[in-house]
């Protein structure tokens, strides 16, 4: 489920690390964590590429949407490589939730 759950940080919208945090947050404390975790950065990445997607007039926003994509498949490649779920470690720079 680990696995599940960090696959779908590659997409900036909150979709199955959603389901899980609202459906099942009595079952797993570590799964609600690590759901928690993957909600707030994909919806710091999501306000990334939308602050992008406004400075592509200004070229700058293209820079800032390739390096968007590079560091999101960066951590989430780097974060399915952990064994424990304590050591994955997820940036974001607003709490959510």
């Amino acid at each position: 489920m680990k696995k599940i759950i960090l696959i779908s940080a590659f997409i900036p919208i909150p979709t199955i690390a959603a389901f899980v945090w609202m459906f099942g947050k009595s079952k797993n404390q570590d799964l609600l964590t690590l759901s928690r975790m993957v909600i707030n950065f994909q919806l710091n990445f999501l306000f990334l590429i939308l602050l992008s997607v406004l400075l592509i007039p200004y070229l700058i926003g293209v820079l800032l949407f390739i390096a968007v994509i590079f560091f999101e498949i960066k951590y989430v490649a780097r974060s399915l490589k952990e064994n424990s779920i304590n050591r994955i470690k997820l940036p974001y720079y607003f709490k959510f939730i």
